[in-house]
């Protein structure tokens, strides 16, 4: 009864650290997805510092265009400049004066879309720190499982020892494995491990 009782507290150690293994799995799958939602912001960023800087190029040239257009005005009223070189002066100044509007509107989105993301980093590091802090706790209770778990294995191997030299002094030294092992209700295997390892410490001497 005594053998019965520690085996199924044995087989329930083990449910409970393979139950928490997996808790520990899910978490660290987790964590791997937000670090790659932190890297596609890294990205964005990245995206949007380069359309600053063409945005500022643009602007750059269409400052230069309006110097020149204002040139070309001064020209005109002396050489009277030719109507049609203004007029494509002027169109040029209108598509770059649309291109700037759109790539300031592709800013203003990305801006938003970059706040959010913000948002939800700091939410999602908050959560990191939390399940970092449910990992440790549940790395230690794995410990504390495997501690036990230590002690049950070696409480049994003495116990089985102790019956097989009480069984042994029943039946004259003679031992048959699979009775034994149905007697005690254990695999052949462990009872020939058991029996090499009492054999080893000079208990018994098999023949």
């Amino acid at each position: 009864m005594k053998l019965t009782t520690l085996l199924k507290g044995f087989s329930y150690i083990i449910r409970e650290k393979i139950k928490h293994v997996n808790i520990i799995t899910e978490l660290l799958d987790s964590l791997t997805y937000q670090q790659d939602r932190i890297k596609e912001l890294e990205k964005m960023l990245k995206e949007e510092k380069r359309k600053g800087e063409e945005l500022e190029k643009i602007k750059k040239d269409y400052n230069e265009l309006v110097r020149e257009l204002e040139k070309e005005k001064e020209k005109s009223r002396g050489l009277q400049l030719k109507l049609n070189e203004v007029e494509s002066m002027l169109v040029k100044f209108n598509e770059i004066r649309l291109k700037t509007s759109d790539i300031e509107k592709q800013l203003n989105e990305e801006r938003t879309i970059r706040i959010n993301l913000e948002e939800e980093i700091k939410k999602t590091r908050a959560m990191i720190s939390i399940k970092d802090e449910e990992i440790r706790y549940l790395r230690k209770h794995v410990e504390n499982i495997e501690s036990k778990l230590k002690i049950a294995s070696k409480h049994l191997s003495d116990l089985l020892e102790e019956r097989i030299l009480n069984y042994l002094v029943i039946h004259k030294g003679v031992l048959n494995l699979r009775k034994c092992a149905d007697e005690f209700s254990i695999s052949e295997d462990l009872l020939k491990e058991v029996l090499k390892t009492m054999q080893e410490k000079g208990l018994i001497k098999i023949m």
